[in-house]
């Protein structure tokens, strides 16, 4: 398969929200609070992606959005494959777009956050390079403010 990367414009969001939606209940929905899985709405989703559509990129497939993922400075916020594209390299060639981006902006040391549980992202992030480094709280985005959740925390040195 050969994909295509691209910054995220106002016609991918739709795939985006999809891919999203479908990817945050399908990794969080059992281990999540059920108050913070009540708040990940389609339409909160659809807020957060259109408020930071400058921090998205996008992989394309014949014409498809297949997978994105979201910066934010040093942070690998967000990272989410369709459903149809998974097992089948595509996270690993969004990784290293995502690499790609850190380098591009002089990061040095990039974090992720984890859900504590999410045992299928932490097995690929180790085997994409990424160390566990703690467990921490972090405020995470709700549409009321913030959530506080415990998450573990991954970071990566950028070559």
């Amino acid at each position: 398969m050969i994909y295509t990367f691209e910054n995220a414009r106002e016609e991918h969001l739709n795939d985006i929200v999809r891919i999203w939606h479908e990817g945050w209940i399908d990794a969080h929905a059992a281990i999540a609070p059920a108050e913070l899985t009540n708040m990940r709405t389609i339409e909160s989703l659809e807020t957060r992606a259109n408020d930071r559509l400058d921090l998205i990129r996008v992989m394309m497939l014949d014409g498809q959005v297949a997978a994105f993922h979201m910066i934010k400075n040093d942070e690998l916020d967000q990272f989410f494959v369709d459903r149809a594209y998974r097992g089948k390299g595509t996270a690993r060639a969004l990784m290293a777009d995502v690499e790609s981006v850190f380098s591009e902006n002089n990061i040095k040391t990039a974090w992720l956050a984890c859900a504590i549980g999410n045992e299928r992202a932490a097995a690929f992030y180790r085997k994409a390079g990424w160390h566990f480094m703690r467990v921490m709280l972090l405020p995470v985005h709700v549409e009321s403010g913030s959530f506080i959740l415990d998450i573990w925390r991954f970071e990566k040195q950028i070559v």
